[in-house]
């Protein structure tokens, strides 16, 4: 499925020619899309078309259109003078997360701030449709699924692994003191009988990260040893 825009670049070319002089992607998800902390979208989130090119992406196209949990019917543009720009790069559509966990810990607020290109400054993204495939200047590319908690890109956007500081039995529970959280991801634990098998625990909660980096899990205390790992949700 893979193409570049230097690819796309020669369709369009020859789009113009006829006097079309944009590369449009019709795009859409089935939802429910999520946030990393297992949340629904919120009604105003941004999609954006990106492209990638090595480590670096860049969004060509965004729009705050999310509704009801999804990404309804929407055209990206490539316009005609960056095609040639993009050349080489790869595109997916994502969805960001522009939540401002800042001004509103509940996580129930989207950002006000801009970058330079007056895209909304945004915490992750999480690809919706990855490497598009185009045939034509005009192309239509519905998501197969929606977007889970575990289709975000965490180490891209430089989020930390989560690490255990403090484990400690009180009562029947195991309680676990976890660092290096972030406020829009969720955590949970995953539990063995030795150090190389692990399976999440269905009877634990996930909880978000916060502000100060630090949380704490609890799992009920079995008989025997136990091994304990902290993931993000999926």
């Amino acid at each position: 499925m893979k193409k570049t825009i230097a690819a796309l670049f020669a369709i369009a070319s020859a789009a113009v020619f006829a006097g079309i002089n944009e590369v449009r992607i019709t795009f859409s998800t089935p939802g429910q899309d999520k946030y990393a902390d297992g949340t629904t979208v919120l009604d105003g989130e941004w999609y954006a078309l990106v492209c990638t090119k090595g480590d670096t992406k860049e969004i060509v196209d965004a729009s705050p259109i999310a509704k009801d949990g999804r990404c309804p019917w929407h055209t990206f543009v490539i316009k005609e003078e960056l095609l040639d720009y993009y050349a080489g790069g790869v595109l997916g559509v994502c969805l960001l997360d522009t939540r401002d966990f800042g001004t509103d810990p509940s996580g129930a607020t989207l950002t006000e701030e801009r970058d330079a290109k007056g895209y909304p400054v945004y915490n992750v993204m999480a690809v919706a449709k990855g490497e598009l495939k185009l045939t034509s200047n005009f192309a239509t590319a519905p998501a197969n699924a929606a977007v889970s908690a575990g289709s975000y890109d965490l180490a891209s956007a430089g989020v930390k692994d989560p690490t255990v500081t403090d484990i400690k039995v009180v009562g029947d529970e195991v309680l676990v003191t976890v660092a290096n959280t972030v406020p829009f991801v969720g955590y949970t634990l995953q539990s063995g009988d030795d150090k190389f098998s692990f399976m999440t625990l269905p009877d634990v909660k996930s909880v978000n990260g916060n502000a100060s980096g630090t949380i704490t899990l609890k799992a009920p205390k079995k008989d025997g040893a136990q091994f304990f790992k902290v993931s993000s949700i999926q």
